[in-house]
């Protein structure tokens, strides 16, 4: 009895892994298919394809942003702020995951919000122009008008060329 029992527990285990390996090379197949179809636009099989990858890798935080990239190019910004959120849950020191959640909730015009993922993002990457450029122009649409100025200074100093254009126009 004792032996059967042992190979049973073999076969289980041999069976997780070999599963979890298929999981694994299937979850990659679909990530790399719905990336592809992303650069190529193709926005709605970029979402359906990343949409397989995670139901075989759930934890996999940049199919997450791939698939909320997506949902933003189409204009659903609440389906793309909750697949940044849950990129976010599992990959916290990912500036660009706070960038495009920013993107998201300023494009629906929630500027707090969007004030307070870029200050993450920043937080985590400060050499990033275009993070303190997209901030600064959310703190011209919540009247930080003095804040803004000084983001568009410090993206000018990091090379961003159209915060030179915002500084001069002020």
């Amino acid at each position: 009895m004792k032996k059967i029992k042992l190979v049973f527990s073999i076969l289980l285990v041999i069976s997780v892994v070999v599963c979890n390996a298929s999981n694994s090379k299937e979850a990659a197949m679909a990530f790399n298919s719905g990336k592809a179809k992303f650069e190529k636009n193709d926005y709605k099989g970029a979402i359906k394809d990343l949409t397989i990858a995670i139901g075989y890798d759930a934890t996999d935080a940049n199919a997450f942003f791939f698939r909320g990239r997506a949902y933003f190019q189409l204009g659903k910004n609440t389906e793309a702020i909750s697949d940044f959120t849950v990129a976010i849950a599992l990959n916290p020191k990912n500036a660009i995951y706070y960038y495009e959640k920013a993107l998201a909730f300023a494009d629906q015009e929630d500027f707090k919000f969007a004030y307070r993922e870029m200050n993450k993002a920043i937080e985590l990457d400060n050499n990033n122009a275009n993070y303190y450029f997209i901030r600064g122009t959310i703190e011209m649409e919540i009247e930080y008008t003095t804040d803004a100025h000084d983001d568009f200074e410090k993206a000018a100093t990091l090379g961003h060329a159209e915060a030179s254009k915002m500084i001069s126009a002020r």
